[in-house]
């Protein structure tokens, strides 16, 4: 089980000191997964309130994914099964400390987000 005084131990506080963490620890790998969802998250949801015309502070995680989903352009709607996808990795990596988060993990993860930020420009979100 991962022990989650790692995250500050051996990531946080080296990288608050200026010294080199290891990227392919799980500290590292369950961080990574984290800001590869909230990165996607939050530039897609900025994309889609400035499209719709809406607050994007009102629009949640399940919301978003859901109303990409609804939508009848196959990019936006992709983008909404991978935000999906990533989001569930997220909550393995914030929560689950009884699931190894690895590296390829983190890869997979960054992976993702780089498909949906390439993907976004294209998409139809109204």
């Amino acid at each position: 089980m991962f022990d989650a005084l790692r995250f500050k131990t051996d990531f946080a506080d080296p990288l608050w000191a200026g010294q080199p963490v290891r990227h392919t620890d799980e500290p590292a790998s369950r961080t990574i997964v984290g800001r590869a969802y909230y990165s996607s998250y939050i530039t897609v949801r900025l994309a889609l309130a400035a499209a719709q015309r809406i607050d994007a502070e009102t629009i949640g995680h399940d919301d978003l994914i859901r109303r990409l989903l609804r939508l009848s352009d196959m990019n936006a709607r992709g983008i909404g099964g991978m935000l999906a996808t990533l989001k569930a990795s997220r909550v393995d990596a914030d929560y689950k400390m009884g699931r190894r988060i690895t590296h390829a993990d983190a890869e997979n993860a960054l992976e993702l987000a780089q498909d949906i930020l390439t993907d976004l420009p294209t998409a139809r979100l109204t």
